[in-house]
């Protein structure tokens, strides 16, 4: 399996490009997919269609639909990853920078498949496995 990504309305569109020179060349952003502004269950959905992992700001909206939303309950069992960048208010060079260590962390993986990674500097990567819904 091949690793991609989403990089969300609320992160710089700069990520894209550098993600394909690190190797990720299939990765784009929401504002290039016709999904800015859309809602988050959207931009998850098309994340998930196109087995891309999801990079974003928005880690309440975002940890919230994949370990438990009511209104879409099961929607998700399997997923291609989400990636919170935890510190909103970065600048592009900033965000490019805690990407950067998250390849670092991520080198050699083949999948990222239901993985959320919090990146809370690039210093400090947390990874969690994210349970089945059943057991929420």
């Amino acid at each position: 399996m091949e690793i991609n990504f989403l990089f969300d309305e609320d992160v710089t569109v700069d990520l894209v490009r550098f993600a394909r020179e690190r190797g990720y060349y299939a990765s784009r952003h929401v504002n290039n997919a016709g999904l800015n502004g859309k809602d988050d269950i959207v931009v998850l959905d098309y994340a998930v269609e196109n087995d891309l992992t999801l990079v974003t700001e928005n880690a309440r909206d975002f940890r919230r639909l994949l370990w438990r939303d009511p209104k879409h309950p099961g929607r998700h069992e399997i997923h291609p990853g989400l990636v919170l960048i935890e510190d909103g208010g970065l600048l592009a060079e900033e965000e490019i920078a805690w990407f950067a260590a998250f390849l670092d962390h991520i080198e050699g993986r083949d999948d990222l498949v239901n993985r959320i990674f919090e990146v809370h500097s690039p210093d400090r990567i947390e990874e969690f496995e994210r349970p089945p819904l059943d057991s929420l």
